[in-house]
């Protein structure tokens, strides 16, 4: 009766650990998984005992741990084999190999993948098979393994039209279209999200349709082709307000704007840009880039007043969302549109605070940039020792980074120079 009890419990907590990680909850799904453990070591159950630890596994590889998910799997392999079960065998090998890639042991892994391969064809497990296929596909392109990665995937393809698997099929194109785009096959990888999307319109996948619509349709941006490319947005678009997911219409409106900006339809890009900015009001950091964008875009068109508008609200998005660089950025083009304006103090407070804003590492070429942008206002000012102060700091960093500003600053600081001795301020 209280084996009967304990396997219940089990049970529970297996199918808890299970919805988890499939909800994404990972670190609850890890918590139930290490009681199933236990629970499996206090039964001395085998099986229960290696299917246990090879979901621990996965849920601790998941959350980046990948040492422990290595001992997890490395332990359920065992009893597997002990137990002579083949599929448990495969399940535990392809863990132990997303384990080793996740590790950087690339050669361990795809050596892991191969043999899980091997022993899911054996029983006959062929779904399986293509899964792992893919994930070792994955591995190969990730290491621009390139060759190997096509032939990874082409045999998953083959076996999942042999299997008249149009899912897979499908999902397994999106994946080529991937790999030839890394390869800089804009025309190839197009031809392979086309035959993806006719492949899930036909199952009547509408998420996945518009998810590969809107991927195809920057394939063609890239491609230089817009014009198909604002087409296939227009069509995603259509699936996902049908849909009610209004978040991803946002970012298809978003894309439209950016691409009708591209072609010059400046009228277009602005009524684009404005509907995407009503899907995201709740979201400060997604409405900070959209009204970064209608700012940009009033900028091109002349239109101070109505960019620095749209630029103040981006400032204000990006600060409520914490984004201090995205701030340093609006502020920077907020000088800039003051200092056009002949508003040389807003334009100085303005670039002051943008040197506050940038961050303390990773932005060297960033705060040259502004020294110099402020030495050359006080220049303009005719401010000129104070010029030669910041724009010396400006060079020096310039110099540090090796960078081709720094000859142009030199003659600029050479200029003047020449102006304060000849009795410039």
């Amino acid at each position: 009766m209280a084996k009967a009890i304990e396997l219940l419990q089990w049970s529970k907590v297996m199918t808890a650990g299970s919805r988890n990680l499939e909800a994404g909850q990972v670190q609850e799904a890890r918590n139930a998984f290490a009681e199933a453990v236990t629970l499996a070591r206090r039964m001395v159950h085998l099986e229960l005992l290696a299917f246990s630890l090879r979901m621990l596994g996965l849920a601790n590889n998941r959350l980046g741990l990948p040492s422990e998910a290595r001992q997890n799997l490395a332990e359920a392999l065992e009893l597997y084999r002990t137990a002579n079960n083949r599929r448990g065998e495969a399940e535990a090998l392809a863990g132990l190999a997303g384990a080793a890639y996740a590790l950087e042991q690339i050669e361990l892994a795809e050596s892991l993948f191969e043999e899980s391969c091997c022993l899911f064809e054996q029983i006959d497990e062929q779904l399986r098979k293509v899964m792992v296929l893919c994930d070792l596909g994955t591995l190969h392109g990730s290491v621009c393994n390139w060759d190997k990665a096509l032939q990874a995937y082409d045999t998953a393809l083959q076996l999942c039209r042999k299997l008249e698997e149009k899912h897979g099929q499908a999902e397994i194109l999106v994946m080529l279209g991937e790999l030839s785009r890394r390869q800089g096959n804009l025309e190839e990888c197009a031809v392979h999200l086309l035959a993806a999307s006719l492949l899930f319109a036909s199952l009547g996948e509408q998420k996945s349709l518009a998810s590969t619509l809107q991927y195809l349709g920057l394939t063609y941006h890239d491609m230089n082709e817009t014009e198909r490319g604002m087409d296939c947005h227009r069509r995603a678009l259509s699936i996902w307000l049908d849909l009610g997911e209004r978040q991803e219409a946002g970012l298809v409106l978003f894309a439209l704007g950016k691409m009708a900006q591209s072609m010059g339809n400046f009228a277009t890009a602005e009524e684009f840009l404005l509907q995407s900015l009503e899907f995201v009001h709740n979201d400060p950091e997604s409405a900070g880039y959209r009204q970064q964008n209608l700012g940009g875009l009033y900028l091109v068109l002349h239109d101070l007043g109505k960019a620095e508008e749209y630029f103040i609200a981006a400032l204000a998005s990006f600060r409520q969302a914490g984004k201090q660089a995205r701030a340093g950025e609006v502020l920077e083009t907020l000088g800039f549109i003051r200092e056009i304006a002949g508003d040389w103090q807003e334009a100085e407070k303005y670039y002051l605070q943008a040197l506050d804003n940038l961050p303390e590492s990773g932005g060297e070429k960033r705060r040259a940039e502004l020294l110099r942008t402020l030495g050359l206002l006080y220049a303009d000012q005719g401010q000129d020792k104070k010029a030669v102060r910041w724009l010396w700091s400006a060079l020096d960093m310039f110099r540090s980074l090796d960078a081709s500003e720094a000859s142009r600053l030199e003659q600029d600081i050479q200029h003047l120079s020449h102006r304060i001795r000849r009795g410039g301020n």
